[in-house]
């Protein structure tokens, strides 16, 4: 498979057909024919997408999830991370508790944000995502790409459309800001994708962000955070909302927001502002 990475704002490669014809239309009419069950429903200013359940996934389905976890991909990512091994989300235990299959309707969108760092309490540090777009057909001017956004999530700076049968591969860290353009088709289509995150061991992490960055004049860096959106400017601020910027369910990303700037500027590993409270306050009573 020949990749071509690009760098800026983070490196991301595009593969086009990326499974063979006939393999990608049973996957097509598969979708189109079950109601997997629904893990999640998102529902705000920064996201509104439906994400099902693993194992309710049929067999093309499953193989495709296999097929992205497979070493193939795996290879393609840690040639491009110094040799490392790779870790990829299917080889976890029960996929760590996230959820591959994804499905945006009419009106859907997923505002500037970064994923999870890290699993199992940061024994693996996550480094790379893969996105396959895997919707029957797709038309310009229905919205629905994807976007990647500057070091600070909030300049759009590359624009990806999610055309059939396209897989994009992009390195993950602090400055990997990405997101969903709305979607509005003239039809019911749906658009329907499929997510991979890929990990390495903690023990190999100076070594990736060193390998990462031997290139770059904009430095990637790499601290803990759980999945964190901007909050109020979900499209960043060239494009700015009225409506989702005063909505109120902004409000419920700000501490994930406070704990992103925190431990990315001094290096710290909060998890939760409430619970570093809560165990500094009873450390000054003992």
């Amino acid at each position: 498979m020949k990749i071509k990475w690009e760098l800026n704002p983070f490196p991301y490669a595009i593969v086009d057909n990326y499974l063979d014809k006939n393999n990608f239309i049973e996957l097509i009419k598969e979708l189109d024919n079950i109601k997997p069950e629904l893990q999640t429903k998102f529902s705000s200013a920064l996201e509104e997408k439906n994400i099902y359940k693993n194992l309710s996934l049929k067999k093309n389905s499953k193989n495709f999830v296999k097929k992205a976890g497979s070493k193939e991909i795996k290879d393609i990512i840690s040639s491009f991370s110094g040799g490392l091994p790779i870790l990829s989300l299917k080889e976890t235990k029960n996929f760590s508790g996230y959820s591959t299959f994804h499905i945006t309707k009419s009106k859907g969108m997923l505002g500037s944000h970064v994923d999870h760092s890290d699993i199992e309490d940061g024994r693996y540090f996550h480094i790379a995502n893969t996105i396959f777009y895997a919707s029957s057909k797709w038309e310009r001017g229905w919205g629905g790409e994807t976007i990647l956004y500057s070091n600070n999530g909030l300049i759009p700076e590359v624009i990806i459309e999610p055309l059939p049968n396209r897989l994009i591969i992009f390195i993950h860290s602090a400055n990997s800001f990405h997101g969903v353009k709305s979607y509005n088709p003239s039809d019911k289509t749906y658009r329907k994708t499929f997510y991979h995150d890929y990990y390495i061991h903690k023990n190999y992490k100076s070594k990736f962000i060193q390998y990462v960055n031997r290139k770059r004049n904009k430095k990637l860096t790499f601290s803990r955070h759980g999945t964190t959106f901007i909050p109020f400017f979900p499209n960043g601020i060239k494009d700015i909302s009225i409506k989702k910027l005063f909505s109120i369910t902004n409000f419920k990303y700000l501490n994930a927001y406070i704990i992103y700037l925190i431990n990315k500027q001094f290096k710290t590993n909060f998890i939760s502002l409430r619970k570093s409270l809560l165990k500094r306050i009873k450390s000054l009573r003992n």
